[in-house]
């Protein structure tokens, strides 16, 4: 299983990012906001990962992402993991693994090419974040 952050400021893509990803690549998705889902829901075995936006609002969200983490790891699958900033994720109790990409959108930094390594941070516009999702889904460690 591989572990990717998705983090930024408020407003400049992350959600957006995701439901792109999700409706092109089948990933399974738990956003509070959108779905008001509070609580872990196997999704269908052919999900090709999962993704959960607006962590910082989900009730146990160490919880959930716990129980999303073993199922990607059951199904090799990929946990996309979305909030403004790790330490977000950190404080509510959620464990992120050394060798997770952090993708960080950013509307003002970009260098190319990208080398995708376990435990980098990237800084991308989201149009080229797209572009590095893509490559993660499936495994490319040059985009």
């Amino acid at each position: 299983m591989q572990t990717i952050l998705v983090t930024g400021a408020t407003g400049v893509g992350k959600s957006r990012l995701l439901s792109r990803l999700a409706s092109e690549h089948n990933l399974a998705v738990i956003d509070a906001f959108v779905q008001g889902r509070n609580t872990w829901v196997e999704p269908h075995t052919y999900a090709r990962g999962v993704a959960i936006d607006h962590i910082g609002n989900l009730v146990d969200a160490k919880a959930i992402v716990a129980a999303a983490a073993e199922w990607c790891a059951k199904h090799s699958a990929k946990l996309w993991l979305c909030d403004m900033w790790r330490g977000m994720l950190e404080s509510q109790g959620v464990t992120i693994p050394h060798d997770a990409v952090e993708l960080h959108l950013d509307r003002g930094v970009w260098a190319w090419p990208v080398t995708v390594a376990p435990g980098i941070r990237i800084s991308a516009p989201v149009e080229k974040a797209l572009t590095i999702a893509n490559g993660l889904v499936f495994g490319d460690r040059y985009v």
